[in-house]
């Protein structure tokens, strides 16, 4: 998640009973700090380095201000709603996710985590399975 770097590949993973995930397998790439949000199609979390995640809020925040539309202000209130939360990556490369959104997700045991470029997506290993069904449709 580090500038001009991409997260390519899936792997998976066990959330322990406190919520704690690795994320080693993308790691030196992942940063200090990870902002996590609803995924786009409800079925997973999206995980951007806070870095990245500040660029993208301040770009819309700045297209509001050039060009005050609806459709603008839409798209900073939609990214509000998805927000989860900040989390610090551990010594361990590990986040821990918080109990409603495992609980949302249905994340326990093993879960799959997918690099998507500039994002993490964390899916249980159900919803993963839904979510290729999809995309080879």
């Amino acid at each position: 998640m580090n500038e001009g770097r991409e997260l390519k590949g899936v792997t998976t993973y066990t959330v322990d009973c406190k919520g704690k995930l690795s994320i080693r397998f993308f790691s030196p790439e992942i940063g200090e700090k990870l902002v996590l949000l609803h995924g786009r199609d409800g079925d997973c979390i999206d995980v951007y380095q806070e870095k990245d995640f500040n660029n993208v809020a301040e770009k819309l925040l700045e297209r509001v201000k050039t060009k005050n539309t609806r459709e603008n202000r839409d798209l900073i209130r939609c990214l509000s709603i998805k927000y989860i939360d900040t989390k610090e990556v551990d010594e361990q490369q590990r986040i821990i996710i918080p109990k409603y959104a495992l609980q949302k997700y249905g994340l326990s045991g093993k879960v799959v985590i997918e690099g998507k470029n500039k994002k993490l997506s964390i899916y249980s290993k159900e919803a993963y399975s839904e979510h290729i069904k999809m995309l080879l449709k």
